[in-house]
This record gives C-alpha cells, structure tokens and sequence, in this order.
C-alpha cells in the first residue's frame, strides 16, 4: 500500500464515522426534541410574515367559516346580523369589509402559500 492509499483510507475512514455520528445525533434528536423543528417552523414563519406577539392580543377583524354542516348553516342564519364581528364564508366577501381585513386574510393567504411549500408528505 502507498502512502496515497492509506491517507485515502484515513480520509474515508473518517467521513463515514462522521457521517455515522450525525445520523446516530439526528435519531437521537428526534427523539429527545419532538417539537424543535415545529418551532423553528413556526418562528421562521412569523420572522417571514412579519407576525409579532401583540397581534395574539388583538381582536380579530372578522371570523372566517372553512366548512359548515346543516346545523352550522342555521346558526350562521341566526348570527347573521347580531355578530360582533363580521362572518365570512367566502373569500371574495373580504373585499367588502376594508384594508384592514384585505391586509390580514392577505397574510393568512400568504402563510397557507408557504405552509404548503414547506410541508412534505
């Protein structure tokens, strides 16, 4: 063997038990920290949305219905009218209550967009 071969040897040595150290460390860590990278999620998507804590505290300017069934249609009939904010259940319905409504169902719009890109099957 040359010196070559033995410096290659070395080399290679080296990186597959490296190798071997971060997936061992990365079991470990998913494991130990379950909800780490749900965090780092989270705070990148707010970093990303410009979402700061005191928003939290705010009332909502509107609340939005995803899905109703017979009896969630009649008491959306029943509030309509006596809400204390305005219930929308069509997305073209926020353009009729304001900028301020626009600029949120914007960023909710714009988190659904890079929610779906990050998420992985």
């Amino acid at each position: 063997m040359s010196v070559w071969e033995i410096i290659r040897f070395a080399l290679c040595a080296v990186c597959a038990l490296g190798g071997l150290f971060v997936y061992i460390s990365g079991v470990v860590g998913i494991f130990r920290f379950r909800y780490a990278l749900s965090r780092i999620r989270r705070m990148v998507m707010c970093a990303v949305l410009g979402i700061s804590a005191d928003m939290s505290r705010e009332t909502p300017p509107y609340a939005r219905v995803l899905a109703a069934n017979a009896r969630g249609c009649a008491l959306l009939r029943e509030m309509d009218g006596r809400a204390r904010i305005p219930v929308i259940t069509k997305p073209a319905a926020v353009k009729e209550l304001g900028a301020e409504c626009t600029a949120v169902f914007e960023r909710g719009s714009l988190a659904h967009d890079l929610y779906v890109l990050g998420y992985t099957a």
